[in-house]
C-alpha cells in the first residue's frame, strides 16, 4: 500500500446520507470453489497459514516465528481461527468516496509501450507523412503487432539483415504465425514494416540525432508551476510573436515555428505535435480522476459491469457465480491485449483518518495506545514489538491505515512497500483479491526483468519502479527466472508481505479491504537500505530512520531485541562520523559546529532552529544528524549535495551538527544497555525546571549532580551542559558590560 496517488485523497465533505450498505448482499465468508485446471502461467501457491488461538494472540510474534519459511514467498496468507469475528464498524450511510480509472491495456508495461508507440506511429503518418493509417494490416484474422515486428526485426539486426538472410518466415514464428495457417505470412510482415515501421524509424533516428526540442532555458524561476504556457515558446522561452506560435495538439506546449527544426514557413491549419510527443518524450503516465459513490452505489455500478462482461464480452455458464480461475485468465486477457479497451474503477489509497475504519476504534493516550483485538490494523502499527511507536508522527497509510474498495478487474500494480516495510492487509467483505510476490531476494531480478522489457518506459519515467502504474505478466517474469507466487484472498483473511517482496493483484468484483504496515525489530536494515535508495533516487522519504534509531536508542527495548538495536545505531554512528570526517578533509574551509535545539523529551532548552524535518533540497533525504547551510539562502544540503545549494563561497558555508562524538558514543552505549535510561531523573528534571520554576545556576549543577551519580547517559545532559555554559558566558559578558 504505497503512498503514491494521482488524486485528492482528502474525505468528500458532505451532509448527504446513502442507505446504509446491507452486509446481507456481500460475500462475508471465505468458502473456496475448488479450481477445475492449474492457474494460469503455471504459477506456484504461496503458503497460507492456521494460527492456533494460542498463537494468534501476537500477530507480530506470530509472523516473526513463520518468518523463515514464509519470506521466501514474499506473500503469504493467515487464516484466523474460527472465533475471530473483528465485526465491520463503518458508518456506511456517511462513507463516500472517489474512485480512479483504469485503463486495462494501459497498465500491463509491455501493453502501454506498444500502445505508445502505435499512437506515435499513427501520428506521424498521419501529420508528417501525409499519408494517415487508414487500418493496421490484419494477418491471421488479426492485426499485425508493429512494436513486436519493430523489435523482432531490430533483435535481428535490422530489416536489409532480415531481407538478406530470408528471416521474416522466423520473425512470423516468433510473433505466433504459422504458413499453415498464413501462407504470406513473410510478404505480409515485410509490407507492413516498410510502409508503417520504416518511414517512423527512420524519421525517429534522424531527430534522436538533432532534437527539434534541445534543452530549456534555466529561468531560475523558484516560483514558477512549470504549467505549459501557449505564450512562451518552450525552446527560446521567450515571449511575442504569438502569430508565429504553434501549440501541439498532444501536450498544449507551444513553440515559435522558426524555432522548431525544420523550422515552419507558416503556422499549420491542421493538426501538428512537437517532437516530445512524436518520439515518446511526453508526460509521465497515472490513472485519472473517477466517480463519486456511496458503498451501496459502488455495489450496484460493480455487480452490473461484472454480469454484463461475463454476459456478453466474454460468455461463462453462470454469469452470476463467475469461477475465480475464469475471472483470472479474462483480466490477462484484457491486460495483454492492446486493441481492446476495458476501463474499470477503483477506490483506493483512502485515508482511514478522514474516511473511518472498518475496525474497532481505539483508545490513544500518554500511556499508548489499548484496544481489545492485536489484529487490529489501527493497533498493529504501535504495538509494543513495532519500532512505529518511536515515531512522532501519524504516517498515513504506514502508521494508519488505508482502504481499498474495488470492483471486478480493478488492479494494483507492482510495487515494493514504502522503505521496505513489512505490510498487513484485510479483507472484511466481498469477492476475491488474487495476489501476486515476489521475494525479497529476488528484486533485483525483478527490477531487471521490468527495465528489459520496457526501456522505452523507463526512458520516458525513470522513476517508474517508485509508481504503481505498470503490471508485468507473471509469465515474462518466470521466464527470466524470477520467482513469482499467487494466493487468492477472501473475507476475514490477512495477507502479509515481507520486506522489499515485490506484489501486485486484481479484484474479482466488489470488495473492501484495509491495510496498514508494521516494522519488527529484524527490519531495521531493511530500512537503512531504503533510505540509501530513496537518496540516490532522489526520492522523498516518508520518515527519517536515523531519527527513528535515536528515538529507540533513547527507550528500554526486550533484552532480545538489544543485538538488532546497538548494530544499527553503531552502523549510524560509523556512518556519520566517516561523512563529517570526509567532509571535512574535502572542505577545510567550512566550520563545523554543535546546534542546539529542542530535545524530544520536551523539557530541556531549545532555540530558534528547527532541524526535526530538514531534508536537503536535492536528494530530500533527512538532515537529521547534520547538514549544510549558507545564509543567502533558508535552504539546506547534505553533505553529498551541498554544492547544490548555492554560488557562494565555501567560508561562507557552515556545517551544523545535532550530536558531538562523544554524543552519538553515548548512544551507541544506550542501545547496547549499558547507559541507563534515566526515568526517574527525567521525571525530576522535568518538574525542577518546568516553566513554573525559575531555572538557576544552582539547580542545573545540582541536576547534573544527580545524573553522574544515578550512571545517566550524557545523551540525556549534554544540551544542559551547553546551556550551563551558555549562562557562564552570559554572566561574564554581563560583568564585563556593568563595569
Amino acid at each position: 500500500m504505497k503512498r503514491i496517488s494521482t488524486r485528492s485523497t482528502t474525505a468528500i465533505k458532505t451532509d448527504h446520507r446513502s442507505q446504509p450498505l446491507d452486509l446481507s448482499t456481500v460475500r462475508t465468508t471465505n468458502e473456496k470453489i475448488p479450481r477445475t485446471r492449474k492457474r494460469i502461467f503455471g504459477l506456484q501457491e504461496a503458503p497460507i497459514y492456521y494460527p492456533t488461538t494460542e498463537e494468534f494472540k501476537d500477530p507480530i510474534q506470530y509472523i516473526q516465528k513463520i518468518k523463515p519459511e514464509a519470506e521466501q514467498y514474499g506473500i503469504i496468507k493467515i487464516v484466523p481461527p474460527k472465533e475471530y469475528e473483528p465485526g465491520f464498524c463503518l458508518n456506511t450511510e456517511i462513507f463516500r468516496f472517489r474512485t480512479r480509472i483504469q485503463k486495462m491495456n494501459s497498465m500491463e508495461g509491455a501493453t502501454r509501450a506498444n500502445l505508445n508507440y502505435l499512437d506515435k506511429v499513427q501520428k506521424f503518418h498521419r501529420v508528417l507523412h501525409g499519408k494517415p493509417i487508414s487500418r493496421i494490416p490484419v494477418l491471421d484474422k488479426r492485426p499485425i503487432d508493429l512494436y513486436r515486428l519493430k523489435n523482432d526485426v531490430a533483435e535481428k539486426g535490422g530489416f536489409q539483415k532480415v531481407c538478406d538472410e530470408k528471416q521474416w518466415a522466423e520473425i512470423g514464428r516468433s510473433m505466433g504465425y504459422s504458413r499453415q495457417q498464413c501462407t504470406s505470412m513473410s510478404n505480409a510482415l515485410k509490407k507492413a514494416y516498410m510502409q508503417i515501421v520504416m518511414p517512423y524509424e527512420h524519421w525517429l533516428a534522424k531527430h534522436k540525432a538533432r532534437r527539434s526540442t534541445p534543452l530549456r532555458k534555466d529561468t531560475n524561476d523558484e516560483n514558477s508551476d512549470n504549467e505549459p504556457s501557449q505564450e512562451l515558446c518552450e525552446i527560446c522561452r521567450e515571449e511575442g510573436n504569438d502569430d508565429n506560435l504553434v501549440v501541439c495538439d498532444d501536450c498544449d506546449r507551444a513553440y515559435h515555428i522558426f524555432c522548431v527544426e525544420p523550422p515552419l514557413a507558416t503556422v499549420p491549419s491542421h493538426e501538428w505535435y512537437c517532437i516530445d510527443c512524436l518520439t515518446g518524450a511526453s508526460g509521465d503516465y497515472g490513472f485519472e480522476d473517477g466517480g463519486e459513490y456511496s458503498l451501496p452505489e459502488f455495489h450496484a455500478f460493480c455487480d452490473k459491469f461484472k454480469k454484463r462482461w461475463f454476459s456478453k464480452e466474454k460468455p461463462v455458464k453462470n454469469p452470476d457465480v463467475v469461477a475465480e480461475e475464469d475471472c483470472e485468465d479474462e483480466f490477462w486477457r484484457l491486460v495483454d491485449n492492446p486493441h481492446e479497451t476495458c476501463e474499470v474503477e477503483y477506490g483506493a489509497d483512502l485515508h482511514s483518518n478522514h474516511h473511518g475504519s472498518g475496525f474497532a476504534p481505539i483508545e490513544r493516550g500518554p500511556d499508548g495506545v489499548k484496544g481489545d483485538d492485536p489484529w487490529n490494523l489501527n493497533m498493529i502499527p504501535v504495538l509494543p514489538s513495532s519500532l512505529f511507536t518511536h515515531i512522532k508522527t501519524d504516517i498515513s497509510g504506514m502508521m494508519v491505515p488505508w482502504l481499498y474498495i474495488g470492483m471486478c478487474f480493478s488492479a494494483f500494480c507492482w510495487h515494493n512497500e514504502d522503505h521496505f516495510t513489512y505490510s498487513i492487509n484485510y479483507m472484511h467483505w466481498g469477492e476475491t483479491k488474487t495476489w501476486y510476490g515476489v521475494p525479497g531476494e529476488d528484486t533485483t531480478k525483478f527490477e531487471d526483468t521490468m527495465k528489459k522489457a520496457v526501456p522505452e518506459l523507463f526512458e520516458q519515467q525513470p522513476n517508474l519502479l517508485f509508481q504503481l502504474v505498470t503490471m508485468l505478466s507473471p509469465g515474462r517474469l518466470l521466464k527470466e527466472k524470477v520467482r513469482v507466487y499467487a494466493v487468492d484472498q477472501r473475507p476475514g483473511e490477512f495477507v502479509v508481505t515481507f520486506p522489499k517482496a515485490y506484489h501486485s493483484g486484481f479484484n474479482h468484483g466488489f470488495n473492501f479491504c484495509e491495510a496498514v504496515n508494521f516494522a519488527p525489530v529484524d527490519w531495521l536494515h531493511y530500512g537503512l537500505e531504503c533510505a540509501k535508495r530513496y537518496k540516490d533516487h532522489r526520492r522523498q522519504p516518508c520518515f527519517s530512520h536515523d531519527e527513528l534509531l535515536v528515538n529507540i536508542a533513547k527507550m528500554e527495548v526486550p533484552s532480545e531485541n538489544v543485538k538488532w538495536i546497538k548494530a544499527a545505531v553503531s552502523d549510524m554512528e560509523q556512518r556519520e562520523l566517516g561523512d563529517r570526517k570526509r567532509f571535512k578533509q574535502q572542505h577545510p574551509s567550512i566550520k563545523q559546529q554543535l546546534s542546539v535545539t529542542k530535545d524530544s523529551n520536551d523539557i530541556l532548552f531549545s532555540n530558534d532552529l528547527d532541524q526535526e524535518h530538514l531534508q536537503c533540497l536535492a536528494c530530500h533525504c533527512y538532515t537529521y544528524l547534520s547538514y549544510v547551510t549558507c545564509p543567502c539562502t533558508k535552504k539546506v544540503a547534505c553533505f553529498e549535495h551541498f554544492d547544490e545549494l548555492c554560488k557562494c563561497k565555501e567560508s561562507s558555508k557552515l556545517v551544523h551538527l545535532r550530536f558531538s562524538e562523544d554524543e552519538l558514543h553515548s548512544l551507541v552505549e544506550m542501545a547496547g544497555g549499558k547507559g541507563n535510561h534515566p526515568s526517574e531523573w527525567l521525571r525530576r528534571a522535568k518538574a525542577r525546571l518546568s516553566d513554573d520554576n525559575l531555572t538557576t545556576e544552582e539547580a542545573l549543577r545540582m541536576q547534573l549532580k544527580e545524573a553522574k551519580t544515578e550512571g545517566v547517559s550524557k545523551y540525556y545532559t549534554w544540551e544542559m551542559e551547553r546551556t550551563l555554559a551558555s549562562l557562564k558566558e552570559w554572566e561574564a559578558q554581563a560583568s564585563t558590560l556593568l563595569d
